[in-house]
């Protein structure tokens, strides 16, 4: 038990990291895609 505890606190600033980039990588989509969303109301408005 006592080993698995330190194999837990070393792996987790890798997944803290990994989670954090995956967050980034999804915001960073989620954005371009509300960002295309938001020229393709204001042109279907503009018709």
């Amino acid at each position: 038990m006592c080993g698995y505890n330190k194999t837990l606190l070393l792996n987790l600033p890798h997944l803290l990291c990994l989670f954090l980039l995956n967050m980034t990588i999804l915001s960073y989509f989620c954005n371009k895609i509300n960002y295309s969303f938001t020229n393709l109301s204001k042109k279907s408005q503009k018709n």
